[in-house]
């Protein structure tokens, strides 16, 4: 919602919502998220990052946060690999998970390979910069499965 309102709007918006938040009995295990860090009793003002990069990054990020992937996941009728970082931050997989599977089931296709790689961030990386373990022989055995002329 933050992303989605006009720049105007979007502190007060935000503001409020860290408020309710403040109250919920949750708010004191998010210290460690980095999203938070910085925020005190107030959201920081936008004001600093007006810019044409900064206009351009937030009308991508008002498109990204009204985009709606039901009907395109229902529309997809080949095999699909869906894979997560069970320590990532920033998509919350689940309910990605969640809504790939109904989106399937909609359509018919049973062609969806899941898995979670538990220690992986957003990028699928562990350590830093090292891929999770088993992703690139993950990656190779599913395209070898589901390439056209496969076993």
């Amino acid at each position: 919602a933050y992303y989605a309102l006009p720049i105007a709007r979007q502190r007060v918006k935000a503001q409020k919502t860290l408020e309710w938040a403040k109250t919920r009995p949750w708010f004191s295990t998010l210290t460690d998220w980095r999203e938070l860090r910085g925020v005190g009793d107030s959201v920081p003002s936008l004001g600093y990052v007006m810019s044409p990069a900064f206009d351009t990054t937030m009308a991508s990020l008002r498109r990204d946060a009204a985009y709606e992937p039901m009907p395109s996941l229902q529309r997809v009728h080949v095999p699909l690999l869906a894979l997560f970082g069970g320590a990532d931050h920033v998509v919350p997989n689940d309910m990605s998970i969640a809504a790939m599977k109904t989106a399937f089931a909609v359509s018919g296709n049973t062609k969806l390979t899941v898995h979670v790689f538990p220690d992986a961030n957003h990028g699928l990386m562990v350590a830093g910069n090292a891929f999770a373990p088993g992703y690139l022989r993950m990656l190779a055995d599913w395209i070898n499965a589901n390439s056209v002329g496969a076993r």
